[in-house]
């Protein structure tokens, strides 16, 4: 599935199953009370990069390279998401 997603050119991409940006769509859900004070782009911008920090991807690469226990690992992606969510309201007021 990685390779073929790798691989794909961006229509096939779009196709390929459970490749839908579900946790993109509800990351931004969660962020929904920040709509007022933050532009949509903004919400979608902060949205992708704590999927980025969060997803598996991220948690296979802790686990198996960084060699962290998956409790470990699950801590530091919310840390990250954190500091992500922090950094994106700090913006806002400067």
């Amino acid at each position: 599935m990685l390779r073929l997603s790798l691989d794909a050119d961006p229509v096939e991409r779009a196709e390929l199953p459970l490749r839908q940006g579900r946790a993109i769509k509800w990351i931004e859900e969660a962020l929904e009370p920040l709509r007022t004070e933050m532009p949509s782009a903004d919400i979608h911008r902060l949205a992708l990069a704590i999927r980025t920090a969060t997803g598996i991807e991220a948690l296979a690469w802790l686990t198996d390279i960084a060699g962290l226990s998956r409790d470990d690992a699950t801590e530091l992606m919310r840390w990250s998401a954190r500091a992500l969510l922090q950094s994106a309201l700090a913006d806002i007021k400067a």
